[in-house]
């Protein structure tokens, strides 16, 4: 059988079939490809024409939640071969400033979900202050997110308060030329005691005092120390007449 191939290239209608038959064929295969879904750890091998990340999980009618994470973002470009990442968010409670807040997050750690802009969100939501450096957090920042765990901020203060106080006199002892040993001591310079400015660095935890610390001290008024006067002479008895065969003997005698 002799085939016409010059009078059949002259119909235009049949040349353009072809040419959209091979063009479709090549476009097929150029388009298809393989990528894989894994969804907290479960991997699924899809078959896909699609050419964007949201295409493929919506042809495969995988619903997500707004706080789900996906990697490689959901508007890029797919390639063949490539792995899809999906972590669902768990629900977990957030105890801070005396309120529970129920918070959805596909954090991996508590560091990452201190950090997340859900977090922000939230939040400035319930009207929460945000958390700031100095707060204490549990459980640790590495711990692992996990379904229905708990989370505490515990609010940590430092503020300087400024007190006055007392600085004690010392008493001293000095020799009196004019007294007795058996004199009674006599206060000859009164005791003040001194005032300082003491300046206390407090540690509140929720509110609660947990440290205290003195980071300062300034002198307002030295203190004047006490002086106590005290004898040291020895009292003389008067000289008395003895009598004696060779007539009166001066007698004298000390006293104590």
């Amino acid at each position: 059988m002799k085939i016409d191939f010059k009078g059949f290239f002259k119909k235009p209608m049949a040349v353009i079939s072809i040419v959209l038959s091979v063009g479709l064929a090549f476009t097929g295969i150029s388009f298809k490809k393989t990528v894989y879904i894994d969804v907290d750890g479960t991997t699924t091998k899809v078959t896909t024409y699609k050419g964007k990340v949201e295409d493929v999980i919506s042809d495969i009618d995988l619903k997500l939640e707004t706080e789900d994470n996906v990697k490689p973002k959901l508007t890029s470009e797919i390639k063949n071969g490539q792995t899809i990442k999906i972590k669902r968010a768990v629900s977990l409670d957030l105890i801070v400033d005396g309120k529970t807040v129920v918070i959805k997050s596909a954090a991996d750690s508590v560091k990452d979900l201190i950090e997340s802009k859900s977090m922000s969100k939230k939040l400035q939501s319930e009207n929460i202050s945000p958390i700031k450096e100095q707060d204490k957090i549990e459980p640790t920042l590495d711990t692992k997110i996990t379904s229905n765990m708990k989370v505490i901020i515990k609010r940590i203060e430092k503020k300087n308060e400024v007190t006055q106080a007392e600085i004690p006199y010392s008493t001293e002892k000095v020799v009196d030329d004019n007294m007795y040993k058996d004199d009674k001591e006599k206060v000859v310079v009164a005791g003040k005691p001194g005032i300082k400015e003491v300046t206390t660095e407090v540690t509140t935890e929720d509110g609660n005092v947990v440290a205290t610390s003195v980071i300062g001290e300034r002198v307002i008024e030295e203190p004047t120390n006490e002086k106590i006067a005290y004898g040291t002479k020895e009292k003389v008895v008067p000289t008395v007449n003895v009598p004696s065969r060779g007539g009166n003997i001066p007698y004298q005698s000390k006293m104590s």
